[in-house]
């Protein structure tokens, strides 16, 4: 859910790069959320950021920044070449606060632009967050369809039957709790 400052955010007006005053009017901390999810507690901080250099190009068409957060922390990102960044130029950052405690920049854009553009794989974030979860789920899944043919087969029925049901809605609600904890981590990025 945005607040007032990120609703006025997402409105900025486009054109020409604001001057120095007009990125100053805009508070270094932007705004911060966070969502619970079955592998740990996930935020999303807004900060504006200060570039104080530009890195050479790189292959695959970016080039690294290194750019002041307001708690003073020198932070390197890569962004896209297309993107019109200048040493001294101010830049809206979004990043993912991870459950280990981690802080990942995610989206970019300058404020005269209303468009984020992303500078991280998302998705290979929650992966790696999410692999306990998907390891239980194919883990239970199989021994759910093994339980299930050996009480097929009539080898101690009644408790490979009620083992192989457990393991299989455990599997499955874990699947789908998976499911909904991405979907709300990526709304919260927006």
């Amino acid at each position: 859910m945005m607040s007032a400052k990120g609703d006025l955010l997402a409105k900025a007006p486009t054109g020409d790069a604001p001057d120095r005053t007009a990125a100053d009017a805009l508070p270094w901390f932007q705004g911060a959320d966070s969502v619970p999810t079955h592998f740990g507690m996930v935020g999303l901080l807004q900060e504006k950021g200060m570039v104080v250099d530009l890195g050479a190009p790189q292959p695959g068409g970016t080039r690294p920044i290194h750019y002041r957060r307001s708690s003073g922390a020198l932070l390197s990102i890569s962004v896209p070449l297309s993107m019109p960044v200048a040493a001294g130029d101010f830049l809206l950052v979004k990043s993912l606060t991870c459950p280990d405690g981690a802080v990942r920049p995610v989206a970019v854009r300058p404020p005269a632009s209303p468009d984020w553009i992303a500078i991280a794989d998302l998705e290979g974030i929650l992966r790696h967050y999410g692999a306990g979860a998907s390891r239980f789920v194919r883990w239970s899944a199989g021994a759910g369809a093994a339980c299930g043919i050996a009480a097929l087969c009539g080898v101690a029925a009644p408790v490979t039957a009620l083992a192989g049901m457990v393991a299989g809605v455990a599997a499955f609600g874990l699947h789908r709790r998976d499911r909904r904890d991405r979907g709300r981590v990526r709304r919260l990025i927006g």
